[in-house]
């Protein structure tokens, strides 16, 4: 080591008890020997640790504790330090001395590497089931020294040992290699505290360099007024006084702080650096910043990046206004943290599509554990509703006039403007309006203008209904009609079919005289099953369907349906079990009908059932219309027979009267089930 040259052979550390409160953890001890394999080297240790109750070996407390590893002064015993043990230990920490290099010519590298060697046997002696310290050892470790060994644990926290959390030096003698030096390696936090009234390594000669050529950003420079080389000791290192006192003869040294002065400033920055470091404790590291500022006693310095302990300060981004739908990006500052958004999300920058005004909070967390949060409101206006108005269907040559809403400007596929347009296609085609509100976010609708041979497309339909069929005739009956049963207008708007068309006769006297019942037509498209366009019409006693208005004798006109386009057909009636084609039919087919009177016509198996004659009809019995013959139609069955007469659901075989022969009608059909497809 280098010594002042009026004392070339002293060096020393102190480290006083300060009268703190009652601490939570006892003291206990425990003396070892760690052999160190890669430089075949013993290392004798003291160790003092966080216990429940005070003695030699006993259990450590519960929980785990960072570790000190602690580097003695020159010619001073580890027990000249009890005062840093009596002060750390009760606040959690784990400190170890080594009580190597005790003689008049220590070997400083060896110092340095006992130091950094003991941090990494005190973390395997958290993972060694045999040891005391088994899971009680805290991932953070810090090398610290007086004097020579404040030297030597420069020198340990210069090897990269990534076990190193923070380095703190007191008084630190420059060392053989150099500890100034050897600073330039250092990457981790340091405190460098030293005292101005330091005889033994001054200042200027010692800390101060060494403390500038630290590399970490993250580093402080304590000097306490007043403070002297031996009193950073509980005072009873003799050697290191008496080496002291020569030494300070010459240079006008003084005047000194008390010991308990001295000990008190130490303290006061000490602690609340490794809380910061080893506990990530961010009020106090807090502490830290307000003793610089704040107290007394003492200079400091440190570097212009100062350190990243402190708590960050979160940035949110400014706040943000987007329509509704909009993808926003979000990004926090400061960089090289971690983030938690109140969205679950991490990462410094997010997306997100809030679908209301949303408040988005990160919480930022630095390296060591503190966290600060910010917030960016991410105002949502309503994106317009849309609505370029109802589909409709014109007959070629005709103009449709489309009208849409929901906005203040309106801008069309076809390049025209405002809200109300008029055109004239060719053949079928879709109209696309992008509406803007006055918030300037946009929407869209499109409209569909189908172009139909004028006149409409017939669907053409043959079929027998079971409880109307009669096999000496091969015709069905018109019971309905010739009783005045039958409605003048179509049946089907109320519930489970709620169809509003406007078919109807006008009067009974323009049924046509073989008029059997009204039944209900779908057009449904082929691809997705949708219903495309449904029509009422008159089912004859010899099973064809026509329109009511009798114009279409072969079959019901359709106005919605594309011309020469295939699509599935659905039969209903209303007690009996609804029927699809088997396959989509082109249309018109007047000339082609589908004869759902033939086996295999219907979409499925078993849909239609034999009438007689190699004729085939819908099954009777689905009084409710539900696609499937069950105890609910003999209760609706049940309800009609007593009330005996009329229009009613519960007359299978059409008479206008509901009796046994209807309920005959119903039960040997009870069971069967309608496709999936076309259940309402």
């Amino acid at each position: 080591m280098k010594l002042n040259a009026a004392f070339s052979f002293v060096l020393a550390l102190l480290f006083a008890a300060n009268s703190l409160s009652a601490q939570p953890y006892q003291i206990g001890t425990k003396s070892a020997t760690f052999f160190d394999a890669a430089r075949n080297r013993n290392i004798g240790v003291q160790i003092r640790y966080p216990a429940n109750s005070a003695g030699a070996d006993v259990p450590v407390a519960s929980g785990q504790f960072p570790v000190i590893v602690f580097g003695h002064g020159f010619q001073i015993t580890y027990d000249s330090y009890s005062h840093l043990w009596e002060t750390l230990v009760p606040l959690g920490y784990i400190m170890v001395f080594p009580t190597t290099e005790g003689s008049l010519s220590p070997n400083h590298g060896n110092f340095g590497g006992d130091l950094s060697f003991l941090v990494n046997t005190m973390q395997a002696e958290n993972a060694n089931a045999g040891s005391i310290f088994f899971n009680k050892v805290a991932p953070k470790s810090a090398v610290m020294g007086h004097s020579m060994g404040g030297g030597a644990a420069h020198l340990a926290a210069s090897s990269g040992n990534a076990n190193i959390t923070t380095l703190v030096s007191l008084a630190a003698a420059d060392t053989d290699p150099s500890a100034i030096n050897a600073s330039s390696s250092i990457a981790v936090p340091s405190l460098v505290i030293s005292g101005t009234e330091d005889c033994v390594t001054p200042v200027g000669d010692h800390q101060i360099p060494m403390y500038q050529n630290i590399a970490a950003n993250c580093k402080a420079y304590y000097e306490i007024t007043g403070a002297a080389h031996c009193q950073f000791t509980n005072g009873n290192a003799t050697l290191c006084y008496f080496g002291e006192g020569v030494s300070c003869l010459f240079g006008g040294w003084g005047p000194f702080v008390s010991l308990s002065v001295q000990h008190q400033k130490m303290f006061d920055a000490l602690i609340p650096w490794l809380d910061t470091y080893m506990k990530d404790n961010c009020t106090a590291w807090t502490g830290f910043q307000n003793l610089l500022a704040t107290g007394s006693g003492f200079t400091y310095q440190v570097p212009a990046t100062s350190c990243s302990a402190a708590t960050p300060v979160a940035n949110a981004g400014p706040d943000q206004t987007v329509c509704a739908g909009t993808t926003v990006t979000l990004s926090a500052a400061p960089t090289g943290a971690t983030y938690a958004w109140n969205s679950g999300q991490s990462g410094q920058t997010i997306q997100v599509t809030p679908l209301q005004t949303t408040n988005y909070k990160v919480t930022v967390s630095n390296a060591y554990g503190c966290t600060a949060s910010d917030a960016v409101l991410v105002t949502v206006n309503a994106s317009p509703a849309a609505n370029a108005g109802p589909d409709q269907i014109i007959c070629n040559g005709q103009t449709a006039n489309l009208t849409a809403s929901g906005g203040n400007s309106y801008n069309w596929s076809n390049g025209l403007t405002g809200a109300s347009v008029s055109v004239t296609p060719a053949a079928t085609a879709s109209y696309t309006v992008t509406v803007t509100n006055a918030s300037g976010c946009t929407g869209s609708d499109a409209v569909t203008v189908t172009v139909n041979p004028c006149g409409g497309l017939t669907v053409s339909v043959l079929l027998m209904l079971q409880g109307a069929y009669n096999p000496a005739t091969g015709q069905m009956n018109t019971s309905l009609l010739s009783s005045g049963a039958l409605p003048v207008t179509q049946p089907y708007q109320a519930a489970p079919w709620f169809y509003n068309g406007t078919e109807t006769v006008g009067a009974a006297q323009n049924f046509l005289p073989n008029t059997v019942d009204w039944v209900l037509l779908e057009a449904r498209d082929p691809a997705t099953g949708a219903i495309v366009e449904r029509r009422a019409g008159l089912l004859l006693s010899n099973g064809q369907v026509t329109d009511a208005d009798g114009t279409t004798p072969n079959g019901v006109k359709f106005f919605s349906l594309t011309n020469n386009s295939a699509y599935f057909i659905v039969a209903r009636h209303r007690n009996h079990l609804a029927v699809m084609s088997r396959q989509p039919e082109v249309v018109p087919n007047n000339t082609n009908p589908i004869n759902f009177t033939t086996s295999g016509a219907e979409f499925g198996s078993n849909q239609t059932v034999a009438l007689g004659n190699n004729v085939f009809g819908l099954f009777a019995g689905d009084l409710n219309a539900d696609g499937i013959i069950n105890h609910t139609d003999f209760n609706r069955y049940f309800t009609d027979y007593l009330l005996n007469t009329n229009y009613l659901p519960g007359d299978c075989n059409l008479n206008a009267i509901t009796d046994l022969n209807d309920y005959n009608q119903y039960r040997p059909n009870a069971g069967v089930i309608g496709v999936n497809e076309i259940r309402l």
